[in-house]
């Protein structure tokens, strides 16, 4: 960072409060770079070759016409700053290294898309998806499945033909999809549209596809239940993107569960809860109610110790999105909201989304 430039207590406040923000969008950076290197010397072409601006979509902003902007991986972006006119070269937004004016830096929300070829990127979107058949392996069955590929690569969904057979789910789960915020589609790229899987599962993702760089989730929508809020197949792939955003593919860790953020918002929300559990707003009987049932089960778990706050982010994800009311409930028999239960977790879940 620059020295001898004097800041004010509200600047130094600000930046105080982007500096995670600014930490996470440079692991993905560092994490794209890593990619690249671990291609390279494996005599493989580079993954990731550009790198793409997008607006934080705020209105009164200073960057919304950067939105778009595409420059290769290791180029800095030429940010100009809307309101004051002054420039600088950032190689992510916040990126307070190499800035020289905190007016593109503080409060900025904005972050970056990492693309594999800015050819044709533009005329990509919204095309119509190229269909085909595969075989596939899921669980040690290798079944048929028809694959839509949509904008060369950007998004596949497969469905095993036992299910497309009797009823399609391809449009509901791209309209899903797109509906996602865009740091939640920039995570996976492959969904499995599957009835494979214990007889219980309903969605899951793979470490072992993680670690090879692949953005993969499963969902077996016979498992789901549509008629509640939560536990509909649309929640799972939530929770299962939220897996694929926690994993940092170069520390091998499941590093925004682990942070320390989280888990002062885990802490936080306990203690209100016990608090609120006082002065009698609801009854509480045990830890459970601090996570969902499964996250709980997670966070007990010996096997689980490297990532015992894991399954609760995921169902954090899940509920912070379906807003569900049902969930929980408080002694009067009232459904409450997960917002209201957990206030400091969800605004946690919304800085990691948006």
């Amino acid at each position: 960072m620059p020295s001898g430039k004097e800041l004010s207590y509200r600047q130094l406040d600000n930046l105080a409060k982007y500096l995670e923000r600014y930490k996470l969008n440079k692991v993905d950076y560092q994490t794209a770079l890593a990619i690249n290197h671990e291609a390279v010397a494996n005599g493989l072409p580079p993954v990731y070759t550009h790198k793409r601006w997008i607006w934080s979509g705020l209105e009164n902003t200073r960057h919304k016409g950067m939105d778009g902007e595409v420059v290769e991986l290791e180029e800095p972006f030429t940010v100009v700053n809307e309101v004051s006119g002054v420039v600088d070269y950032l190689m992510f937004p916040g990126d307070v290294e190499s800035y020289a004016n905190v007016g593109n830096v503080i409060n900025c929300g904005c972050f970056v898309e990492y693309i594999t070829d800015s050819r044709g990127y533009d005329d990509k979107i919204n095309s119509e998806p190229v269909k085909s058949e595969q075989e596939l392996t899921v669980k040690g069955h290798t079944d048929e499945y028809n694959v839509h590929d949509y904008n060369n690569g950007e998004l596949k969904i497969y469905e095993s033909k036992d299910l497309s057979s009797v009823y399609s789910r391809v449009d509901e789960v791209k309209a899903h999809y797109d509906s996602l915020p865009l740091k939640m589609r920039n995570s996976v790229n492959e969904i499995i549209i599957t009835n494979r899987g214990a007889m219980n599962n309903p969605g899951w993702v793979s470490k072992t596809e993680m670690d090879r760089g692949m953005k993969r989730l499963y969902v077996a929508p016979n498992r789901c239940d549509a008629n509640i809020l939560g536990k509909r197949y649309q929640d799972t792939i939530n929770h299962e993107i939220g897996h694929l955003m926690d994993y940092n593919r170069v520390s091998r860790s499941w590093s925004i569960s682990n942070s320390r953020e989280y888990q002062i918002a885990f802490d936080k929300d306990k203690a209100l809860i016990q608090q609120r559990s006082n002065n009698r707003e609801f009854l509480y009987s045990d830890e459970k109610t601090f996570s969902s049932g499964y996250g709980y089960r997670s966070n007990l778990n010996p096997e689980l110790s490297h990532r015992p706050y894991s399954e609760s982010l995921a169902d954090d994800v899940r509920y912070y999105l379906a807003k569900d009311a049902r969930r929980y409930q408080n002694m009067n028999g009232t459904a409450e909201n997960f917002l209201w239960r957990f206030p400091n977790r969800a605004k946690y879940i919304q800085s990691i989304l948006y």
